[in-house]
């Protein structure tokens, strides 16, 4: 039987750093070289996980993303794929969309004047007659 493990002697170490490197989220590595020795995944199913670590997690942000030994303890790649999940509004974001919201383009009077703003009237300096 020519095995995979015959030809070299810890292709699945070789297996976890490459799965490790894909992964957008490099921390606790020893818990997930554990992980991932436990699962032994087959050669159909390391290919499914590495497409499915570049899809799910493309665009978010690490903090949300779990550790890759979560993923692997959960069989994570089972989950639902969510995507064109709308972002949620952040307090920052609000502030910039009523700041967008609340400007007022500056109006100019017919020489290009800016013209000042009482109340919701504006009002040039050239307005005034010339007398």
């Amino acid at each position: 039987m020519s095995d995979l493990s015959d030809s070299d002697p810890d292709a699945i170490g070789n297996q976890f750093e490459e799965f490790y490197q894909a992964y957008p989220r490099r921390q606790a590595k020893r818990e997930a070289e554990t992980a991932w020795r436990k699962l032994n995944p087959d050669e159909a199913l390391r290919k499914r996980l590495l497409s499915d670590v570049a899809k799910r997690y493309r665009g978010t942000e690490t903090t949300f993303i779990p550790l890759p030994a979560k993923y692997l303890e959960g069989a994570r790649w089972n989950d639902e794929l969510i995507v064109n999940r709308t972002k949620a509004e952040t307090p920052i974001d609000i502030s910039k969309r009523l700041i967008r919201e609340a400007e007022v383009p500056l109006l100019c009077d017919r020489a290009g004047s800016p013209l000042r703003r009482f109340g919701g009237l504006a009002v040039g300096e050239t307005d005034r007659k010339e007398g």
